[in-house]
């Protein structure tokens, strides 16, 4: 059964059920590309090269540096390029923007509490006093709005309101409030919507080698996670065998224990995390493998 896409709606053909079918250029082709077309041509059209002796309204595209970039600050009169009212994006992100917003745009100003039901979107939203008069969470320039009602099958009151915003610009992580059934709004709290983290190989000082994948990675409320599993010459005493980089490191030194092995010779060790970054082993017995983990919430 022929279906569409799920960010552009393009139409496609299933070939296990379609297999037998007349082939449709206007639907198939036609329609497909006149649809890219628009949407490329919106995202697009106005991206000429900076100008800074041009004005441009929040929303204008712009080229600087080989990279598509969208106004976040009105520029009336031209300016130097300044990075701070530009936001970097790519021709895929405004285009799924574009598609994904389906809705009734919101004026500066709206209580958005107030909504019925849908599904919105507000452009425009630059500072902070204008972001609480809408009762908006958080400052962005670009937000999309999901408004649901369900009935409240106690008697209290006739229905009760979610509202799910979704911010844009470098806030990535969407808010909800719910009405209760008293009619109070409950206010923002923040949907936890991680990603699995950016994985980074530890890099060894000389004469110490990965004996299996030793990475370190951080997730998005912070917490540093480190595994190390590593081949080297090391002493019965201190061993000082890799820095982690700043914005993986530890308030304070974590220690955790350790396995040590050197020929059928097995002892427990001590890895320790200081501050600085830099990753020891303290162990009782010469080794050639040494293997730990540790979880520490990464500095400020």
């Amino acid at each position: 059964m022929s279906k569409l896409t799920d960010i552009l709606k393009l139409f496609c053909y299933d070939p296990e059920t379609d297999g037998a079918n007349t082939f449709n250029i206007p639907k198939a082709l036609n329609e497909n590309w006149e649809k890219i077309d628009q949407l490329v041509l919106l995202a697009v059209a106005a991206a000429a090269a900076y100008d800074p002796e041009g004005s441009y309204a929040v929303g204008d595209y712009c080229t600087q540096g080989g990279k598509l970039h969208k106004c976040n600050t009105p520029i009336p009169s031209g300016e130097a390029w300044t990075t701070e009212h530009w936001t970097e994006t790519t021709v895929a992100a405004e285009l799924r923007n574009r598609v994904s917003r389906a809705g009734e745009l919101v004026p500066l100003g709206t209580n958005i509490l107030t909504l019925a039901p849908g599904r919105y979107f507000v452009d425009g939203v630059l500072d902070t006093d204008t972001a609480n008069s809408m009762n908006l969470p958080v400052t962005a320039w670009h937000y999309e709005i999901d408004v649901m009602a369900a009935e409240n099958k106690t008697g209290l009151v006739s229905n009760y309101k979610v509202i799910i915003v979704y911010p844009g610009s470098n806030v990535v992580l969407p808010y909800i409030n719910i009405m209760n059934y008293g009619g109070e709004w409950t206010g923002w709290t923040r949907i936890s919507t991680a990603t699995p983290p950016q994985e980074h190989e530890i890099s060894f000082r000389s004469g110490w080698s990965n004996a299996a994948k030793s990475s370190y990675c951080k997730t998005q409320e912070g917490i540093c996670v480190v595994n190390c599993a590593v081949y080297g010459t090391g002493a019965a005493s201190y061993n000082f065998i890799a820095t982690l980089p700043a914005g993986f490191r530890p308030n304070a030194t974590v220690c955790r224990a350790a396995h040590a092995h050197k020929g059928g010779i097995r002892g427990i060790a001590e890895a320790q995390i200081a501050a600085n970054g830099d990753i020891a082993i303290y162990s009782p017995i010469e080794f050639d493998y040494v293997s730990f983990g540790a979880t520490f919430q990464a500095q400020n």
